[in-house]
């Protein structure tokens, strides 16, 4: 999976990159969590939203299943849908 960098930094600013390589494993573990739970949009989640893919990739999945289970059945729906659903990460 590739990512538009120059509309990450765009932005997030030239910043962003040296924190994108200083923790690359836990992005790239975060971004294979999603595609384990077969998340749509994973590319425009990480443009859109870096910083929560730097978070440890532990506490990443739990946010991610509390948003699941808080949006219930149709939650991944509900995401694609409304992006900014994914905010509540950041929490």
């Amino acid at each position: 999976m590739e990512f538009d960098i120059e509309k990450i930094t765009e932005i997030y600013g030239k910043g962003i990159l040296k924190e994108l390589e200083e923790q690359k494993e836990e992005w790239i573990e975060n971004v294979e969590y999603l595609k384990e739970k077969h998340a749509p949009r994973i590319q425009e989640l990480m443009e859109r939203y870096p910083y929560t893919f730097l978070m440890d990739p532990i506490l990443f999945q739990r946010k991610v299943e509390s948003l699941l289970n808080t949006l219930g059945i149709n939650a991944w729906e509900q995401i694609e849908e409304e992006m900014d659903l994914w905010e509540a990460l950041d929490d």
